[in-house]
């Protein structure tokens, strides 16, 4: 949904608007980073998404989010992993966000995107660990990966190694000392991010070097 379009010709005026618009919606975000929007900067690639330099949108988090390349298995291990710590289903109902601009890049590029600057809107949790910088990736350097996918054969394969299976994964996943504080920490390991709210208001991240001065304006 997008909240804001600006039309005005006066720049001013717009990243004024784009300051009102991140300050009413994303108090809580606004002090965990201590107000430092400009020095502190959590990216995310949007997927078959586009929008004008000057607008900023607002999505709604995703609820129960299939994964893409993680086996379902491994996907439903996961969460319940993260539920029973933190009360959050991250792999299913978070957004993925980075510290790592050219990350971010790279996702909304390769799936026809763009890439933005995120803000979680009202109340947020958030996961992420100082040793994994991307989820899917360190699950493949880990486990044998012949059999990594989501088709039939490969899903019958890990159900045919059942709790032995479920045992290591639980294991890997508690091994990788994963948080839910030191939002600073997270964006600057430019780690995977997992952030759960409601919604999040998205700057086009072309916009990033004009943080300053809407920082400014708050």
């Amino acid at each position: 949904m997008r909240i804001i379009e600006v039309t005005t010709n006066s720049v001013v005026a717009e990243l004024e608007e784009i300051a009102a618009a991140i300050k009413k919606n994303c108090g809580p975000y606004l002090k965990a980073l201590g107000g430092e929007i400009s020095k502190y900067k959590l990216y995310r690639g949007l997927a078959g998404e586009s929008f004008n330099m000057d607008d900023i949108l607002m999505l709604k988090c995703p609820v129960n989010r299939q994964p893409h390349d993680v086996p379902i298995i491994v996907h439903n291990i996961s969460d319940q992993y993260f539920l029973k710590q933190s009360g959050v289903r991250f792999r299913s109902n978070a957004f993925f966000a980075t510290g790592d601009p050219r990350e971010a890049e790279m996702y909304g590029r390769a799936a026809d995107g763009v890439d933005a600057v995120f803000f979680p809107c009202g109340q947020f949790k958030f996961c992420w660990s100082p040793i994994v910088h991307d989820f899917f990736a360190e699950f493949s350097e880990n486990f044998n990966t012949e059999h990594w996918g989501n088709n039939s054969a490969d899903l019958r394969y890990i159900e045919d190694r059942g709790k032995l299976f479920a045992q290591d994964v639980l294991k890997f996943v508690a091994s990788k000392k994963y948080k839910y504080n030191d939002l600073i920490a997270a964006i600057e390991s430019k780690h995977e991010v997992m952030v759960h709210c409601k919604t999040a208001l998205m700057l086009n991240s072309e916009m990033a070097h004009r943080l300053p001065y809407i920082q400014a304006c708050m």
